[in-house]
């Protein structure tokens, strides 16, 4: 079984003396814009769901979509002369905003979502916080004893949310979906996010330990890197919880009826919410999504 790890290890130091990380990444982190995620000898920073940079021995990198962005004040339109005589910006520093901009452009609707939570990061909220979002897209390696079919031994196990109650020490994962996402609907492959559910609880329960460990690891970079307070976890809930978000009021009355009629959520906890970044200007939606999903 591949072991789940976090740390950056020695790529540590170096992060915080990267001009790119001094000068632009860490005041979006703490300004809530970009949301920092510690892996397993790297680290992402992420922007409305893509993943603007990624560190990895010890050098920054990004998508050439994203990446490749001209010097000077950029233009509506352009014609093929200015093509001609157009300069790419040399360095992620210099073509950081830009960067950014083209980034959003790519953002896909679930995962932008999601990044309405960036702001209950652990680095962008106060340090007397209870309740924060800790990890996205957490990949969780298939066991090789695995003996399920061959389509669940090669299924993409990459988790949506990871939470934590910082009183408590718990871990919380949580796959989201948004509304037009046919996963979620009774339809030629019934629920397909049930069975998806299924295996993220079996993995959570194979991986444990390590989740653990690694985030023990991962929470005192970020106390380092940020000064935040994260205190190493202690438990994993044993179930991943399923948020289901993006509707209006008919559409959640359709949605409210299908989830009470059909027996393959019973045993499931879930949360329906409407718009994400409505309720993240009104509440901590974190501390509401962990309460409801913890049960």
């Amino acid at each position: 079984m591949s072991k789940f790890k976090r740390g950056l290890g020695p790529l540590l130091g170096n992060l915080k003396n990267e001009e790119l990380f001094k000068n632009k990444l860490k005041k979006d982190v703490e300004n809530k814009i970009v949301f920092f995620a510690i892996r397993g000898g790297e680290c992402s920073f992420y922007l409305s769901g893509c993943t603007l940079f990624t560190y990895k021995n010890f050098t920054f990198s990004t998508h050439q979509e994203y990446g490749f962005v001209s010097r000077g004040k950029p233009k509506d339109y352009i014609t093929e002369f200015d093509l001609a005589g157009m300069e790419i910006e040399d360095s992620f520093e210099n073509g950081y905003e830009k960067i950014k901009k083209r980034t959003e452009l790519f953002a896909k609707v679930e995962a932008k979502g999601v990044s309405e939570l960036y702001k209950f990061s652990a680095p962008a909220s106060d340090r007397n916080e209870q309740y924060f979002l800790v990890d996205i897209e957490v990949a969780l390696s298939t066991p090789d004893n695995y003996k399920k079919s061959d389509k669940e031994r090669t299924a993409t196990n990459q988790i949506d949310i990871l939470l934590y109650d910082n009183t408590n020490r718990k871990l919380l994962f949580c796959e989201a979906k948004h509304f037009s996402n046919q996963e979620i609907w009774p339809g030629k492959t019934k629920h397909d996010v049930i069975g998806q559910l299924d295996r993220y609880n079996r993995l959570i329960a194979k991986h444990k330990n390590d989740i653990l460990d690694g985030y023990a690891k991962a929470f005192d970079e970020y106390n380092e890197l940020f000064k935040c307070n994260l205190q190493p976890p202690q438990t994993v809930h044993d179930k991943c919880g399923l948020l289901i978000f993006g509707f209006n009021t008919p559409q959640r009355e359709r949605l409210k009826s299908m989830l009470k009629a059909e027996d393959s959520f019973l045993n499931h906890n879930y949360k329906i919410i409407g718009d994400i970044g409505d309720n993240a200007k009104k509440y901590n939606t974190v501390k509401t999504v962990f309460k409801e999903l913890s049960k």
